[in-house]
């Protein structure tokens, strides 16, 4: 998931019959301000976006928008999704890093585990959109890893994806941006993540004063979502009951998505967008 690691993350639960409880990505607020220090903004910061930014920042939780896939109904070792990057409000008080509006597609452990890999979109205060890759072993702050590639165009798309690679050599998770590996796993997912392995699609905030990616006359689209299965092999055809919503405990209402539904040409579809009356 992106994260504040040094980013900080706690992770969602899963509902529809999954585990109660998801803390992937968990470090502590003690080191975010350690590692990263709070810069005091006498301004709400601006992004450029058609919204305000919302100030000040409040207290770092985790919020996300979008959804993720049953392990009970199948086992994945990718994830892939064509995802219109939107550069979103921030709330004011926290420039750093810390302060982000992303979106992205992940492959994950278990649910109730903390071990992931991901690409998407990633913007800051006073930073244009980049595109970026992530990946954690167990969760926590030892072994989290961040990487950013080339800035990605506001209102453009891009393919986020994840492959496992099969290979004697390679057994490893590519985190990619459209043909572009930003890095990989630096270590192998079998035999050290629970499995079976998840997929996940989502927008993420740290802050519920910073908006999710997308305004509701400007959707930020997820398409043509696929997972790797375990020949290798993309598949769009999702299975019925693959996707899941996410525990309400971990969004706000101000973060809105609609119901994935398949439309010609672009496999299966949703939006999300922020409703910031609604905060």
């Amino acid at each position: 998931m992106a994260s504040m690691n040094p980013g900080w993350l706690p992770r969602r639960a899963i509902v529809s019959g999954q585990p109660a409880s998801r803390t992937r990505r968990v470090a502590s607020i003690a080191f975010l301000v350690a590692s990263l220090g709070m810069a005091l903004l006498t301004t709400p910061v601006l992004t450029g976006s058609a919204l305000a930014a919302h100030t000040p920042c409040g207290t770092p939780h985790d919020f996300f928008d979008g959804y993720d896939s049953s392990y009970v109904v199948q086992t994945t070792w990718g994830t892939s999704a064509n995802i219109v990057n939107k550069e979103a409000a921030t709330c004011g008080g926290v420039s750093t890093v810390s302060n982000f509006t992303i979106g992205w597609s992940m492959i994950a452990e278990n649910p109730g585990n903390k071990g992931y890999a991901q690409s998407g979109f990633f913007h800051w205060p006073g930073n244009a959109l980049q595109s970026f890759a992530e990946d954690n072993l167990h969760g926590g702050n030892c072994c989290f890893r961040r990487v950013f590639g080339s800035n990605v165009t506001n209102g453009g798309q891009d393919r986020y994806w994840e492959d496992y690679l099969f290979a004697p050599t390679q057994r490893w998770v590519s985190e990619n941006v459209d043909n572009t590996a930003l890095q990989h796993t630096n270590f192998n997912p079998v035999g050290t993540w629970a499995q079976p392995f998840v997929s996940e699609w989502n927008g993420e905030t740290i802050y519920v004063e910073t908006d999710m990616p997308g305004f509701s006359n400007a959707f930020s689209r997820f398409s043509v979502l696929q997972y790797e299965d375990g020949n290798g092999n993309f598949q769009t055809q999702l299975p019925a009951g693959l996707i899941t919503t996410i525990n309400p405990a971990m969004t706000c209402s101000c973060y809105h998505q609609d119901t994935p539904a398949p439309q010609v040409g672009l496999g299966t579809v949703f939006d999300i967008w922020t409703q910031p009356v609604n905060r």
